[in-house]
């Protein structure tokens, strides 16, 4: 191992090399912090790939006669790239779901008519669920919505209060639970005082945006409302703030911790000053001095980031088993925030470190001792 190569100062500065890793892995636990926030999408990123099946129509009060709307019903039954799931007219509400970053948020729900529509629509949405025991005011939901609705929890059985009952001084029952990671409430409701006004189209060979163009083409001028927006786009959005948060956050620590490893770094390099004059009186290059330091400071950055994903990674596991996956949440192991957090604020460490000890460095001479 050559004295000048990085190797060889890290293995001659174990504890200095062990105590810039451990500055460098600050930077990494950003990535955990990413996590968290995508911990509040993440159960909605499959509900909205469930919802994006569909597309809503709904009835208009302009429509008063309902020519429109029963035209276009008849339309929609008629076409053969089309399936009609009747919904109702009446807005229900969802239970509220806990995440792992400890914020309550309602989930989505649908609502339908008949036992048949929405055994179809779960085929179409690809839920396993025995829907045998579901009767008039019934909910069904998945497992992990289960166990963190209303922050207790909710088992087949329960009775929920009539603040959660919609339109209808009615207590609904828990019906079925199927296992699923979705945050979506189904209701049955087959009773007389149900009105229609909402339907579910499913576009057989379509994507939800195909489905949504090809509904307003069928729709044209007829006063028929159509849901647009993918579930998918909204929730996203939804959370936007949550990310300009986030990332403004990362910047500010990431120049902190710039500032607190460089004061590190700094005492550690004014030591090696004669070490680097020495270099330079025996004709070292500038580039080579840059690449000795750059390659030092980026070796036990290196170490930092391993030793913080597995530490990131261990813990995850640790909390997901022990605390969030029984109370029916879940903290994701990597999330594209997470990894973009912990990237912008490592380098906003690590290259004005390199910049300023790789100039100082080079400036270094051997005959001021």
């Amino acid at each position: 191992m050559k004295p000048f190569s990085a190797l060889y100062y890290i293995k001659q500065n174990k504890g200095r090399s062990i105590t810039a890793a451990i500055m460098f892995l600050l930077s990494v636990l950003m990535l955990m912090g990413g996590n968290y926030i995508a911990s509040n999408i993440w159960a909605f990123e499959e509900s909205g790939e469930r919802l994006d099946r569909f597309v809503t129509l709904g009835y208009l009060s302009t429509d008063t006669d309902e020519k429109d709307w029963d035209s276009v019903l008849e339309d929609v039954a008629a076409d053969d790239r089309l399936q009609l799931i009747r919904g109702s007219g009446y807005g229900h509400g969802s239970i509220e779901y806990t995440t792992a970053m400890g914020l309550s948020m309602s989930g989505n729900s649908m609502v339908f008519t008949s036992k048949d529509e929405m055994e179809e629509a779960f085929k179409i949405m690809e839920i396993d669920c025995d829907l045998s025991k579901v009767e008039d005011f019934g909910l069904v939901l998945s497992s992990m919505y289960a166990k963190a609705a209303e922050g207790v929890g909710v088992s087949v059985g329960d009775v929920l209060d009539p603040a959660f009952s919609g339109a209808f001084d009615t207590r609904y029952r828990v019906d079925a639970i199927y296992e699923g990671n979705d945050v979506i409430l189904f209701y049955l409701i087959e009773s007389e005082r149900n009105v229609g006004g909402r339907v579910y189209v499913h576009g057989k060979d379509m994507d939800h945006a195909q489905l949504v163009r090809y509904l307003e083409d069928l729709v044209g001028d007829r006063k028929v409302s159509i849901s647009k927006k993918d579930a998918k786009s909204a929730i996203s959005e939804f959370f936007d703030v949550f990310r300009v948060i986030f990332y403004t956050a990362i910047v500010l620590i990431g120049i902190i911790l710039s500032v607190s490893i460089s004061s590190w770094f700094t005492g550690q390099y004014m030591k090696r000053t004669y070490e680097f004059g020495v270099y330079r009186a025996i004709g070292r290059s500038r580039s080579e001095i840059f690449r000795k330091i750059a390659s030092e400071i980026a070796l036990q950055d290196l170490m930092g980031i391993i030793a913080g994903v597995a530490l990131v990674l261990l813990s995850t596991f640790l909390l997901n088993e022990l605390v969030y996956l029984p109370a029916g949440m879940y903290l994701p192991y990597i999330s594209d925030m997470g990894m973009i957090g912990a990237v912008i604020c490592n380098l906003l460490a690590l290259i004005p470190l390199i910049f300023f000890k790789s100039r100082a460095m080079n400036r270094a001479d051997v005959t001021e001792f």
